[in-house]
Parts: structure tokens; sequence; C-alpha cells
């Protein structure tokens, strides 16, 4: 398998994991009324602010990997 393919495929399978985690009409909420959403249900903000950084951790990762096997860049 390409180093490419297995980049997309572990970026695919965080998006997934951000899907399976965060129902995305809480994030619809969240971006249109922020802080009074926030304020209203604390706990859901919460939980897709926590899963949103989990995977955007994930994917970041993915992204050093896929830089340090192909050369392309330095590993922060």
């Amino acid at each position: 398998m390409s180093s490419e393919r297995a980049f997309k495929e572990r970026v695919s399978e965080g998006l997934h994991a951000l899907q399976d985690k965060v129902h995305l009409e809480d994030v619809r909420r969240i971006a249109l009324n922020g802080k009074h959403y926030a304020k209203t249900h604390p706990m859901t903000a919460m939980a897709v602010s926590l899963s949103a950084g989990i995977v955007i951790g994930y994917l970041a990762k993915a992204v050093v990997d896929h830089r340090r096997h192909n050369g392309t860049g330095a590993a922060p």
C-alpha cells in the first residue's frame, strides 16, 4: 500500500471517528450559537470540544507520520 493511500485511510478513519462520537447537530448549534449554547448545554459543548480535539490530534499525528515517511517535513 502506498504511503499516500495509507495517509488518506488514516484521515478517513479520523473523520469517521469524529462522526461516531459527535452529533453533527450539536456541532452546528455550537457554531451558530457559540457562548449561549455553551452556557445552556455545558456538558454537550465540552464533549464536542473534547472529541474534536482528540480527532484533530489523531489527524495531526497522521500528517506528521506521513511527512516523516516521505521526507517532506521534520517532526515537530
